[in-house]
């Protein structure tokens, strides 16, 4: 006898850590989405009007950035304000010296929540 209740001992053990190992190491899955930059283009005419544009998405906030001669993003004093995504090109024009060099453009996007 003492065989056969040591085998449902041993039964009701595994059954117990298997439903401790069910219940503690639940499923959780976390998505992680790329991080979405859009690519800014801008080009300047002869007379110092700049445009720059970027192709938007909905639920998206945008600040227009501009790299200094060190590289460093600094934003664009004429637009600090954010521009809101509508799913089209939003486009923006500007005067700058045209005898200036043209710095790169970029833009942050913070989804809105």
């Amino acid at each position: 006898m003492k065989i056969k209740n040591r085998h449902w001992i041993s039964i009701a053990f595994s059954g117990c850590v298997f439903a401790g190992v069910l219940v503690f190491s639940g499923c959780v899955r976390t998505v992680i989405e790329p991080m979405y930059i859009p690519i800014v283009s801008a080009s300047r005419g002869r007379d110092g009007i700049v445009t720059v544009s970027w192709p938007s998405r909905v639920g998206y906030r945008y600040r227009l950035f501009a790299a200094n001669s060190h590289g460093e993003k600094e934003p664009v004093e004429k637009y600090g304000e954010i521009f809101t995504g509508t799913g089209e090109n939003i486009e923006i024009s500007f005067f700058t010296n045209p005898n200036e060099p043209l710095p790169v453009y970029s833009v942050m996007p913070e989804k809105m929540d």
